[in-house]
């Protein structure tokens, strides 16, 4: 980003500092999707390790309990060798309505919908429609010369565009409620100058999403969410799994709820009574729709069934199904571990799985990071070890 460096957590943006810097409107934006798995808060304090449960009894007990003290809400499920360990639902989808978590409730994703952005991208590849190599600007030509012409796709996927996210925006800011289709990101981001020299600097950005996202819009000749449904959901069996429109009824999706009052932010220093006080609905805090960069809803059974799909090479090539799990880093192998994520406020979902163990660990939570990654964390250190 133009303006440097910014606090994150899971990637989130504390926007109420920039927006006090620049004078803007005052209405806090904390959104946060994560693809790379970093792990910080505030100042980035170090984690402690994960205590393992007993076992599987200990894990669902320890985790009623935090849901009777409304300290946990969300969905789980440990699978492994084809078995179900864990698969349970705590807590609530609607507080105001008293609407229970079942366990097919959608639950917003956050970031993990550049997992999908990515696929799609690689599938495109695949069919010799477009290049690593192609230059943004190929198809987005309304973005600078001086930036567009210098990011490949490569550099988008890698997270090395030299771009950072958008939502100091002023345009963002005052119409971040009404955004419905990815075209309307282009005159945001175009706005922007680039932070560093692309290819050169990985740096968190959901802006190169966004732009991953319009790509495959413009070169499929499809809506990037037709294309998604049809080329990643339908392809992988999940059927309840979307960018749903938060101000439509939208049958069992969950609210996602905060301990941050609008104009406070992951910095702010809450009493020890409000450290577990999940009451803010954060349903328009966030643009209406989700992205190509994040804010998506699934299941636990949609997102087993990504997983399994996609590591058996059903979505993509081999070749391209390692690069993806090794996170667009060149390595001779795949990782056996594919680990992505997204946190925001009300959102917290982390989906793991260890091929080498046959270990799927998948939580989505409706609550504040690092509510759900602190449950995934320590399922596994139970099972993974």
């Amino acid at each position: 980003m133009a303006n440097g460096r910014l606090p994150t957590y899971f990637g989130i943006i504390s926007l109420e500092k920039i927006k006090k810097r620049n004078n803007m409107k005052k209405t806090l934006l904390c959104i946060a999707f994560s693809i790379l798995g970093v792990y910080s808060y505030g100042q980035r304090r170090p984690l402690h390790k994960a205590v393992p449960f007993k076992d599987a009894n200990a894990a669902k007990a320890y985790l009623q309990n935090q849901a009777d003290s409304l300290k946990f809400s969300g969905n789980v499920l440990v699978m492994q060798n084809g078995k179900d360990l864990i698969k349970e639902s705590y807590g609530l989808a609607s507080k105001e309505k008293n609407i229970p978590i079942n366990i097919d409730t959608k639950i917003n994703l956050g970031s993990i919908n550049k997992a999908f952005t990515a696929v799609c991208v690689l599938q495109l590849i695949e069919a010799g429609k477009i290049n690593f190599e192609d230059k943004i600007t190929k198809y987005i030509p309304e973005l600078k010369a001086n930036m567009a012409n210098e990011i490949s796709i490569r550099n988008l996927l890698e997270m090395k565009s030299g771009l950072g996210s958008y939502w100091d925006s002023p345009i963002f800011l005052d119409n971040y409620k009404n955004l419905r289709n990815l075209e309307d990101y282009v005159p945001i981001i175009a706005a922007y100058s680039l932070s560093s020299k692309p290819g050169t600097e990985r740096q968190y950005s959901n802006s190169s999403y966004e732009l991953l996202g319009i790509l495959v819009q413009r070169v499929s000749g499809q809506n990037y969410y037709d294309y998604v449904r049809e080329n990643v959901y339908k392809k992988a069996g999940m059927v309840n799994t979307d960018a749903f429109e938060r101000d439509k009824s939208v049958q069992n999706l969950a609210q996602g709820y905060s301990k941050f009052k609008v104009g406070e932010d992951f910095e702010t220093q809450l009493p020890p009574e409000r450290q577990y006080a999940f009451n803010y609905n954060v349903n328009d805090r966030s643009p209406v729709k989700g992205t190509a960069a994040g804010g998506g809803f699934s299941t636990v059974d949609d997102m087993k069934q990504f997983v399994y799909t996609l590591t058996s090479n059903q979505l993509l090539s081999k070749t391209s199904t390692d690069l993806l799990i090794n996170h667009f880093r060149d390595s001779p192998d795949r990782n056996p571990v594919y680990n992505i994520r997204g946190g925001s406020t009300g959102i917290n979902s982390v989906v793991f799985y260890n091929a080498s163990k046959d270990l799927l660990i998948i939580v989505l939570c409706n609550y504040d990071p690092p509510v759900g990654s602190e449950v995934a964390r320590r399922l596994i250190a139970t099972f993974n070890s």
